[in-house]
């Protein structure tokens, strides 16, 4: 969502400082509000703890994923028992 909006607000500041089609009629706030916008939503998601748990759910499925290999290139299964 984040790069989104950042892309959304750079194109906009671009189309502005190069004065092409509507965009130099778009008022400065406009063109710098999904800027803002995009800092706003990367503050909130780090101050939440969303960034560390989605990089942690990534490490915890590489991790799984590695057991899981080595597991079948050990000939192991996983068949009849509980965890």
């Amino acid at each position: 969502m984040g790069f989104l909006l950042m892309f959304v607000g750079l194109g906009l500041v671009a189309g502005k400082l190069l004065e092409m089609g509507p965009f130099p009629t778009v008022s400065w706030f406009y063109a710098g509000l999904p800027l803002a916008l995009a800092a706003a939503w990367w503050h909130w998601s780090d101050a939440s703890g969303r960034t560390k748990r989605q990089e942690m759910d990534k490490m915890q499925a590489k991790k799984t994923d590695r057991i899981n290999k080595n597991r079948a290139d050990l000939g192991l299964s996983d068949k009849g028992k509980h965890r």
